[in-house]
């Protein structure tokens, strides 16, 4: 994951998600689609693959981002202050 500038007018502030990191969990994730929302994923289809993997990183960071708490500095966008937590069999670190 990448934080930056997009260098295009206007310079928006981007997050990159590097979907690559997210591959080993895409069986689990392709899973629980069926079984809670009977979605169905082709196996080896690219594209279902890629926003399948995108979907459930984006989720996923923002569940982490929602566990911190987002403090306001002067001469700064913001900074994001994150307690570190034990891991646990129900919880993973953000890839």
């Amino acid at each position: 994951m990448i934080y930056g500038r997009w260098l295009i007018e206007g310079a928006p502030r981007i997050i990159l998600i590097d979907t690559k990191t997210g591959y080993p969990w895409l069986d689990e994730w392709k899973a629980d689609l069926w079984n809670t929302a009977g979605i169905p994923s082709p196996p080896g289809d690219e594209e279902t693959n890629e926003a399948v993997v995108f979907g459930y990183l984006v989720a996923w960071f923002l569940g982490e981002v929602g566990l911190c708490q987002v403090v306001i500095q002067p001469r700064a966008d913001f900074v994001l202050v994150c307690v570190a937590r034990e891991e646990t069999s129900n919880h993973r670190a953000f890839p």
